[in-house]
């Protein structure tokens, strides 16, 4: 499925896919355990505005054990997606104004 959300505060429609990969071990029969947990990779690829997209971005977290217990794309990759896309999006925009004003 496609999850659509708001990212942070600014109101920005995103669309993107959430995902966590569990690591086996090199034999590829056990997952791994760091630190007392399972090693696991969590991820989130988006992109935005989800009307007009100007971004695609890939968040992936390596191991991404809080000790409570939250490891899951969508709780830890997906609000990382969120503050890239923001500060990318504004950054878009002034160059976009930059651009403009050097033109005229």
């Amino acid at each position: 499925g496609c999850s659509p959300g708001i990212a942070g505060t600014g109101k920005i429609l995103f669309g993107g896919k959430t995902g966590t990969a569990q690591v086996i071990s090199e034999e590829g029969k056990l997952r791994v355990k760091t630190r007392g947990e399972y090693q696991d990779h969590a991820w989130f690829a988006g992109f935005a505005p989800a009307d007009n997209p100007k971004l695609a971005i890939l968040v992936v977290v390596d191991e991404p054990a809080s000790g409570r217990g939250i490891y899951y794309g969508g709780s830890v990759a997906a609000p990382a997606f969120g503050k890239i896309a923001k500060r990318a999006l504004r950054c878009l925009e002034k160059k976009d104004t930059d651009d403009i004003v050097k033109s005229n």
